[in-house]
């Protein structure tokens, strides 16, 4: 992760930073090594649709904010992986 990524995420994230990296990286390890290639050449967007996947307002349809964040990461993820499966 580049300087610059890592210090957006923690301008995003605050306080819930290593949470949140370390939700992503639990959805990275998961991947493909041909996926994982992918996230490392984005930034900070593409972490924070990967953390995203473990968080209550995508994984919980009643959410407040899941349509949104539904939204968000079904566009960093058309990028990155067009027809690819994420399996978790």
């Amino acid at each position: 992760m580049s300087t610059e990524t890592e210090t957006e995420l923690r301008r995003r994230w605050g306080e819930d930073y290593d949470r949140r990296i370390g939700d992503a990286l639990d959805v990275y390890e998961t991947m493909s090594d041909d996926q994982r290639q992918r996230v490392n050449a984005g930034g900070a967007d593409d972490l924070a649709a990967l953390a995203y996947l473990k968080d209550p307002a995508y994984t919980d349809r009643k959410h407040p904010k899941h349509q949104q964040v539904s939204e968000f990461v079904q566009s960093r993820f058309a990028g990155l992986f067009e027809n690819d499966e994420i399996i978790l």
